[in-house]
């Protein structure tokens, strides 16, 4: 039983040290270290705060995991209530809907984290938008957000029937470690403390949470031999998420290239300089690549000469504005060149 807590602990290590030695320290500065430091100056250290983090970060976990593994998990859900398995595992279906509680509450404040957020449906990385909250309603679709947020809820309620449902093994396996699946306690062992390697950190990505998503699979497929049963729902949904994930980073995409063709036209037309001109987060991060608290700098700097905005913001006339083609909600959408009254 040792060899189950021994390798993921050890795995984790080397990849850390693999990590530490090949990357720069801007990289590194965006990853959370279990052994070693990272100097991010994010970083959490006490005991009290890695809890609260860790289940501030509960809630983007599951419901992000739910989202990407809904097909997958949807076609457990039919199983399990087509085969009344709630009338047996009902103290499974009381943990799962006390874990899905802070879930639910944050649904309310959605998007959670930025799978939503950065992808092009959610309000994008613009002064006006991140800091001011102005200028939201133009990447709004009431449609696609209760949608993504209903898939969100189902995929985060049966992930955590799943879960439940493993957790109530623990004692079996306790007494008889021979009759549950090993190699799904390994994995179980090493999400943990990758979970509790990203807790140490404030800032999430939820790049980080894809490995959590796969690591999950085993388990939802050891859990449920029928989860592929209705072969066409699930390629149906596969499809459906496939296409969502294509477009709305093509939106995101869409939507960078053309503010760095603003700021492009800014220092040709106007001769602009770097510091004068508020793209974004992407813009001023790459301004102050040498520094590991850019973040902070972008949230407090003052007003700039010129902004590039989703629309009007105060003591700011407009300029000009570009166009660009999205596909979530499929619409042409408007960036605005500002500048500051009296400048």
């Amino acid at each position: 039983m040792a060899l189950l807590f021994f390798i993921p602990v050890c795995g984790l290590f080397v990849f850390e040290i693999w990590y530490y030695r090949n990357s720069s320290m801007q990289t590194l500065s965006s990853y959370s270290f279990l052994f070693f430091k990272n100097s991010n100056s994010s970083d959490i250290t006490s005991i009290t705060g890695i809890g609260i983090n860790f289940f501030k970060r509960w809630v983007h976990y599951i419901s992000f995991t739910g989202f990407v593994l809904f097909p997958l998990l949807l076609p457990y859900l039919l199983s399990f209530i087509r085969e009344k398995k709630y009338l047996i595992q009902k103290k499974q279906i009381i943990l799962s809907v006390i874990l899905l509680l802070p879930v639910i509450w944050s649904l309310q404040k959605f998007p959670i984290g930025n799978y939503l957020y950065n992808c092009g449906v959610g309000p994008e990385t613009s002064y006006d938008t991140f800091f001011l909250h102005q200028n939201t309603d133009h990447a709004e679709s009431n449609f696609i957000f209760l949608t993504i947020k209903a898939l969100s809820l189902l995929g985060s309620f049966s992930l955590l029937l799943i879960l439940a449902d493993h957790l109530f093994q623990a004692n079996s396996f306790i007494k008889n470690p021979a009759s549950i699946n090993q190699t799904l306690i390994t994995l179980f062992i090493s999400l943990f403390f990758y979970y509790l390697s990203l807790a140490r950190s404030e800032p999430i990505f939820d790049r980080y949470i894809l490995l959590f998503s796969l690591f999950i699979i085993p388990a939802v497929l050891a859990k449920s031999q029928s989860v592929l049963s209705k072969p066409v729902l699930f390629y149906c949904f596969l499809s459906l998420l496939i296409l969502f994930s294509v477009f709305t980073t093509k939106d995101y995409l869409n939507s960078n290239r053309t503010r760095w063709n603003v700021t492009n036209f800014l220092k040709k037309q106007y001769s602009a300089t770097d510091p004068e001109i508020n793209a974004g987060y992407e813009h001023e991060g790459n301004l102050v690549l040498d520094s590991l608290y850019w973040y902070d700098k972008w949230k407090n700097i003052p007003q700039n000469k010129y902004l590039i905005s989703f629309g009007n913001v105060d003591n700011y006339e407009k300029l000009t504005f570009f166009t660009y083609k999205r596909y979530i909600p499929f619409k042409k959408d408007t960036i605005f060149v500002l500048k500051l009254f009296g400048k």
